[in-house]
């Protein structure tokens, strides 16, 4: 049986491979998320509301995870994916984002930006910032 990592890698290639075989770049923003507490169905749609994938994660229905907890886990399947190279063929012009939605399709929470010159700012890449912070200001005062 697919682990939950293995079913929602699945799903999300599955939505993003509809944008692989175009030979024109197309302009979409967001790749939306969207998670049915009650039955574990995640379904990816596109800007236009169309939907592009869907599977059933049994292991989201008994005990239902926080949406922070499935947040988690599609960023860490996105950044995953990200690292495998499994976006590069993706014929959408970047930026491009993928972002876990509510059931009337507003942002709950930012999972992943394609980009090359920017980042969402996270809870990993946020940890040291104020100590680093300090550190460099008192260098700067110190000359």
């Amino acid at each position: 049986m697919p682990t939950t990592a293995q079913l929602l890698q699945t799903v999300i290639l599955q939505a993003t491979a509809r944008y692989s075989d175009s030979e024109n770049t197309l302009c979409i923003t967001d790749f939306h998320l969207y998670v049915e507490p009650t039955t574990g169905e995640i379904s990816i749609f596109d800007d236009d509301d169309q939907l592009l994938a869907s599977a059933t994660i049994s292991a989201w229905t008994q005990p239902q995870p926080t949406t922070e907890e499935i947040a988690a886990q599609l960023t860490q399947t996105l950044v995953q994916l990200k690292s495998d190279g499994a976006f590069e063929s993706v014929a959408v012009m970047r930026p491009y984002a993928f972002v876990l939605v509510d059931d009337a399709k507003e942002t709950i929470a930012d999972l992943l930006l394609m980009d090359d010159d920017l980042l969402f700012a996270n809870e990993e890449l946020l940890k040291n910032l104020d100590s680093e912070l300090n550190a460099f200001l008192s260098q700067l005062l110190e000359e």
